[in-house]
């Protein structure tokens, strides 16, 4: 019977399983096939082990420096695990050893595209320095069609369609166009591969694909946190493809794992609150966006400045986390610089600091997002901060100015402040204000004057996966009388999540809500982060509820 299948099949089942074998520290002992092989063997795949997977997080975590490269292989290995169990357990399926083959590659090549320092280059930089609508999935369609021509690799000589299955994994990797899916679903195109396949390296439904079980697991293991125990394998073997509510076939799921799977989102949740988003990684990654930012115009690489070299594969092949070391290279000699002279001494401070991850900027504090703010840009409530300091009216009765005025003379440390603001208090909130005074005073404004430009004014939004939404809701569930069925075909029309039995039986556990939105502060400047404190302070004081403070961080206490 196995001799049979292999011949039906499309693609010799020594291309799908081949001789390369890999240990790898999350998954064990792994086998790929042959074309995963021929596109590991390239400069384009090779240069993942020179991107961390976690961009700055080993600042904090030093083991969490695991690279895109083990990450790739390990999310091609889950991606054939899971086409493999669907096979076996699904034979009526008709899925062959081409499709496992597609998605194996898309799974591989899904992060060829990400730049130095992961998240924090197609995140903070490239819109920084005027790159808008470019994603690291883009990138990496661009270098997969680069490394497929500059090595002469041709999918034919592996059994696929060289075409028609490129363009699919592509697909699989970037997420098929909202209006593609709904015609092809619709049945006015045709989908090239089974529609599930698609789904399983690029979830755009439910978010719950192999890219991310790998890193959950990679992630909590290399950072030493807790990830609620995640391993997921249950969600691969158990899974089954079935006709769901809607008439579309999907990748469903028994109900007893409906709880599974909220762990999986779970740690997704806990691994940004607690290691992406900590506030030492952030300030880092501040950092090194305001030092890329600062040399973009004079800065060259291979002759090109960064903004342009995203849409250059020849050249994007090269850049990786060494980028850093090239900035301060390209520092240290001021005539190719070509700064000002005081801009090139901010940069080489800023290098620096960097580099000796000291002095790094200070993270001021959070609070829960006031509804007030939901109208401004973050560089409009950077400007609302520092002229909070400017306090309003002392009225008699204004609970909100006593209020205000009681935080501030409690933060200018002033013991003798008074029922009316003090002269130390007047002077204090007319050099804070960016309108108040004359060019004359301002020049002899004090050095603690804070300016919007010291402020870093970040909108985190923590969530499980799909915003305020329940990621569980996007996926299906077996009905209940199926969940019980035979083992390799479940019948019955699959449900979705917010109606399903599963979900109400866990109403007494599910958060009350999916998404934390809050608002942290963080200063560049050292010496002005105390009158950064005083200015959120107030700044809440004013837009939020009276029982609502600052959540200090552990920078500032270690300040004071």
């Amino acid at each position: 019977q196995r001799r049979a299948a292999t011949a039906a099949a499309s693609v010799p089942v020594a291309a799908v399983r081949g001789p390369l074998q890999v240990t790898d520290a999350t998954h064990g002992r792994l086998e790929l096939p042959l074309l995963a092989q021929r596109i590991m063997d390239t400069a384009a795949f090779q240069r993942l082990r020179r991107l961390k997977q976690l961009g700055a997080c080993c600042v904090v975590w030093p083991s969490a420096s695991h690279s895109r490269f083990e990450h790739s292989i390990g999310v091609c290995h889950l991606a054939g695990q899971w086409v493999r169990s669907l096979m076996v357990n699904q034979p009526e399926l008709g899925l062959t050893c081409s499709d496992l083959l597609c998605v194996q590659i898309a799974g591989l090549c899904h992060d060829l595209g990400h730049g130095p320092f992961s998240h924090v280059f197609d995140g903070l930089v490239l819109p920084a320095v005027g790159v808008r609508g470019w994603s690291h999935e883009q990138g990496s369609v661009m270098l997969l069609d680069h490394l497929l021509a500059a090595n002469s690799i041709r999918l034919d000589d592996y059994g696929l369609d060289h075409m028609r299955d490129l363009a699919a994994i592509k697909e699989m990797i970037l997420g098929v166009e909202p209006a593609v899916r709904r015609a092809r679903d619709a049945g006015r195109a045709a989908w090239p591969r089974p529609r599930f396949l698609y789904d399983i390296v690029n979830n755009c439904e439910s978010g719950l694909d192999v890219d991310k079980l790998d890193y959950f697991q990679r992630d909590v293991s290399s950072a030493g946190v807790d990830g609620n125990n995640c391993k997921f394998f249950e969600l691969i073997s158990r899974s089954r493809v079935m006709r769901c509510t809607d008439g579309l076939e999907r990748i469903c799921f028994p109900p007893e794992l409906y709880k599974s799977a909220f762990r999986a989102f779970q740690t997704r949740y806990h691994l940004h609150e607690e290691v992406y988003t900590h506030r030492t990684v952030k300030a880092y990654e501040y950092m090194i966006r305001d030092l890329i930012v600062g040399v973009h115009e004079s800065f060259r690489f291979r002759g090109s400045r960064l903004a342009d070299v995203v849409h250059d594969p020849a050249k994007y092949v090269a850049l990786n986390d060494s980028l850093l070391d090239m900035i301060g290279c390209h520092l240290a000699d001021p005539e190719s610089a070509r700064l000002s002279a005081g801009r090139l001494r901010d940069m080489q401070d800023l290098f620096a600091r960097l580099d000796s991850r000291s002095s790094l900027y200070a993270c001021v504090g959070w609070i829960p997002f006031p509804p007030g703010a939901a109208s401004k840009s973050c560089e409009q409530l950077a400007q609302d901060i520092c002229a909070s300091l400017n306090a309003p009216a002392w009225r008699q009765g204004d609970a909100r100015a006593v209020r205000h005025r009681s935080i501030l003379n409690d933060l200018l440390d002033d013991s003798s402040a008074s029922e009316s603001p003090s002269s130390a208090d007047c002077d204090v909130l007319r050099r804070s204000s960016p309108t108040a005074g004359s060019a004359a005073a301002a020049a002899a404004a004090s050095p603690a004057q804070l300016e919007p430009a010291d402020l870093i004014v970040e909108v985190q939004k923590l969530h499980f996966g799909k915003k305020d939404e329940n990621p569980l809701d996007h996926m299906y569930f077996f009905p209940f009388d199926a969940s019980r069925g035979a083992a390799h075909r479940v019948d019955g029309h699959a449900e979705r999540g917010d109606v399903s039995k599963a979900k109400l039986r866990s109403l007494a556990w599910l958060p009350p809500q999916f998404l934390d939105r809050r608002i942290r502060v963080f200063c560049r400047r050292l010496d002005r982060a105390p009158i950064a404190v005083k200015a959120f302070r107030a700044w809440n004081a004013r837009y939020s509820s009276a029982n609502v403070e600052v959540v200090l961080s552990q920078d500032i206490i270690d300040i004071e």
